[in-house]
């Protein structure tokens, strides 16, 4: 999801919004995830280089928003592969 107004964004991540600053763009995620046992999200792992759970929103100024995704998930994939 692309961001959009606080509201709307904690509805997309399911509680209060922590932001992660990263060299692709602003994440954020749920605050409370990993105490709410939200399943791990091996993309947003991928991307910000840490591991995050549920779902995250993705404030980026990146023309390559789709390579990025793509690429944290073959990431993922050869991950899982191995």
């Amino acid at each position: 999801m692309l961001v959009g107004d606080p509201i709307s964004m904690q509805d997309a991540v399911g509680g209060w919004l922590e932001l992660l600053i990263t060299r692709h763009g602003d994440v954020f995620c749920n605050e409370e995830g990993k105490m709410q046992g939200l399943p791990f999200n091996p993309t947003a792992t991928a991307i910000c280089g840490k591991p995050i759970v549920g779902t995250v929103v993705l404030k980026t100024e990146s023309p390559m928003f789709e390579q990025l995704v793509a690429d944290a998930e073959q990431f993922v994939a050869e991950i899982e592969a191995k």
